[in-house]
């Protein structure tokens, strides 16, 4: 049975990836909750396809943003709430019938904006401090110079 939800949490996280990375080239589609899903699952299923997801240039930085220090950056705020308003509003807009299902829409798509745009941008001042906020996911003997 662990087999089986393992080999589900790895399915869950390869289509997270795909659609993350879809996201980075379509406009309005949000890129870090696809990436966020997808190092929750793989970390319960696949330790290289975790590290792997960890390593990249390119998404690995959002997660440990996301895992060190509860981060969501401006760019991925104004992108997640563009997403969020844009495909709520057209849903509102379809459901122009139940007036019960628009409120319902409109309560969840203001707790979402409510959560995203509450998270910090920039690591704490303390975390600055003591120089646990690091932000390249290069390895400091990899990085390079300029």
């Amino acid at each position: 049975m662990e087999i089986v939800i393992r080999k589900l949490y790895l399915v869950v996280g390869v289509i997270a990836t795909g659609l993350g990375i879809v996201g980075i080239f379509v406009p309005l589609m949000p890129t870090t909750c696809f990436v966020l899903v997808a190092a929750w699952a793989f970390a319960k299923s696949s330790p290289a396809a975790y590290e792997r997801l960890m390593n990249n240039p390119h998404l690995g930085p959002r997660i440990r943003d996301w895992q060190e220090h509860r981060i969501i950056s401006c760019r991925a705020k104004r992108i997640a709430s563009l997403s969020i308003v844009t495909s709520f509003t057209f849903s509102m807009f379809l459901l122009k019938g139940s007036l019960l299902a628009q409120g319902m829409l409109f309560a969840l798509m203001c707790s979402l904006l409510w959560f995203i745009n509450t998270r910090p941008s920039k690591p704490s001042i303390e975390a600055q401090k003591h120089k646990t906020y690091r932000r390249s996911s290069l390895k400091p003997s990899t990085r390079v110079l300029g």
